[in-house]
């Protein structure tokens, strides 16, 4: 269980569900910049982006990892990367044939 808390908005990761506001998806995620963050909590963070910023979502990840890379945060900006490139994959048209 991961439960990260900013200015009262508290996440938290439990079973197979996560319960996580929409509108509090940025400040969600603020939070999480200071905490490593397994691979499934990157693959929900991606998710949350996308339902909020639609399209958008990749650029927005990537202006924060730029935000973070140039206050000299690389873990955080690692992070922000990471989700970046979960929203790419998510984001991505299907190749291959269909069954």
């Amino acid at each position: 269980m991961l439960i990260l808390s900013h200015k009262g908005v508290v996440a938290k990761y439990a079973g197979r569900g996560a319960c996580l506001p929409i509108n509090h998806c940025g400040r969600i995620l603020r939070a999480m910049i200071g905490v490593a963050i397994n691979e499934l909590d990157v693959w929900r963070a991606a998710n949350l982006l996308i339902r909020q910023y639609g399209e958008n979502a990749e650029i927005v990840a990537a202006q924060r990892a730029d935000e973070l890379s140039e206050r000299e945060d690389y873990a955080g900006s690692s992070v922000w990367l990471r989700i970046m490139r979960a929203i790419g994959k998510l984001q991505a048209k299907p190749t291959g044939p269909l069954h």
